[in-house]
């Protein structure tokens, strides 16, 4: 006999189960959504961090390949930007330092190319009077003096006497 309004219990129980099985697939749906979207944050905040850093790691690879311009300042004003800016300063620095041993070592390679001319026409050279005049227009020449004087001590060992003199001093 069935009264209208009443459940049999097995009814209620399969209905309570319908119920659960509602609940349990909202739940399943909320996490599978959440997860996905927690996926999606994951990706952005990942490229968010590493572009920079692969950035830079590309620039640092064209600075060691001699592109002194490849890093430029980056206005960030996080971790990022405070590494990006420590670079470009070490790199400015670098390219300072590289330019000025540059300089140094062709000065150096025109003194040794100098020194060795001028040992060359000391050693041709047996006439004493033509080679105190030859070593003196060579150094002023490969030196580029204004001025230079070849000055030898007197037999009192008083007096430094001009023995010879090129170019204009003054």
């Amino acid at each position: 006999m069935v009264v209208e309004g009443v459940l049999h219990p097995l009814e209620r129980r399969v209905g309570d189960h319908v119920l659960a099985d509602h609940r349990v697939h909202e739940r399943v749906g909320t996490v599978v959504v959440v997860a996905i979207a927690s996926v999606v944050i994951g990706i952005v905040i990942s490229d968010r961090l590493t572009r920079p850093l692969a950035e830079m790691a590309d620039e640092a690879r064209r600075v060691i390949a001699g592109d002194w311009d490849a890093i430029q300042p980056v206005p960030r004003s996080d971790e990022l930007g405070v590494l990006a800016g420590a670079l470009y300063e070490m790199t400015a620095r670098l390219r300072e330092l590289v330019q000025s041993l540059e300089r140094r070592v062709t000065e150096r390679t025109r003194v040794l190319q100098a020194t060795t001319e001028v040992s060359r026409a000391i050693s041709a050279q047996l006439d004493p009077d033509a080679l105190v005049r030859e070593v003196v227009d060579l150094v002023r020449e490969r030196f580029d003096l204004y001025y230079v004087g070849l000055f030898a001590v007197d037999a009192s060992t008083e007096w430094a006497v001009l023995q010879a003199g090129t170019g204009t001093f003054g």
